[in-house]
């Protein structure tokens, strides 16, 4: 559903901005972790550490998608997302990036 933002106080508009602000970084963060759970998967040697990998990357798959919705429902529009945190090359490096987003 899309709400007219006319329809709100000023007071409204700039909270609504607020959040859609965030929603904007919130989707990016998601997407940027996506990507980089991804790169992690296809650099793991251990078959368990692998599938690991996979189910956190798919939680954020799924985060990426509530925001994604709610963005939507706030503002009639899909947010193009992009890469805001780059993932590090290295294995072990990444999960250390990965390990401290999710905290």
């Amino acid at each position: 559903m899309y709400y007219d933002y006319y329809d709100y106080s000023p007071y409204d508009m700039r909270q609504n901005t607020r959040i859609i602000s965030d929603l904007e970084k919130a989707i990016n963060g998601e997407y940027s972790a996506i990507q980089c759970y991804e790169k992690l998967a296809q650099k793991a040697k251990n078959p368990e550490a692998k599938k690991v990998i996979q189910e956190i990357r798919q939680d954020e798959v799924r985060h990426y998608q509530l925001f994604s919705k709610l963005y939507y429902s706030l503002t009639g529009r899909n947010h193009k997302p992009s890469v805001t945190e780059p993932c590090p090359e290295q294995f072990r490096e990444g999960l250390m990036f990965a390990f401290k987003d999710e905290q």
